[in-house]
């Protein structure tokens, strides 16, 4: 038997998808690792260069004078207006120090509960209430500070 599978002539391997596997290994593991590095470097910048800045803060607000109330920096602001009134159609902004508007609300559906959909710097900012007409119903103030809360 030895001697008969000796003596047939051996046919040609076709190298092709054997010697394209083995040549292109090394690129392939160099091509994964590079996705992971791709991978996690976006992953990094969708959430966020900054362990400081949290997707969403809370604060609970009262339009009376006194002390500000202050919350960390975050991506949205969600705020509880502990003294709305029971209106529909009322209108929310917030405006800087200046009087320098930030951020504008639709008509709110529930006037107890404002969620501010932009990133706030730091600084003091004021929260105004408007009614259906526009006639300025009440002001709140908070600070946003650096630091989380």
């Amino acid at each position: 038997m030895r001697r008969a599978i000796a003596s047939e002539p051996v046919a040609e391997v076709s190298a092709g998808w054997f010697t394209w596997f083995r040549v292109t290994r090394p690129a392939l593991i160099w091509a994964g690792a590079f996705a992971v590095v791709v991978l996690a470097v976006g992953l990094y910048l969708r959430t966020g260069q900054s362990g400081s800045v949290v997707p969403v803060a809370s604060l609970e607000l009262t339009a009376m004078r006194g002390d500000v109330q202050s919350v960390g920096m975050a991506r949205e602001t969600d705020l509880t207006l502990s003294d709305a009134p029971v209106e529909a159609g009322l209108r929310a902004e917030v405006v800087d120090a200046t009087g320098g508007t930030v951020w504008g609300s639709a008509p709110l559906a529930d006037a107890g509960r404002v969620k501010i959909t932009k990133e706030l710097a730091q600084g003091s900012y004021f929260v105004r209430l408007y009614d259906g007409g526009g006639k300025l119903l009440h002001e709140y103030g908070f600070r946003v500070s650096s630091g989380t809360r």
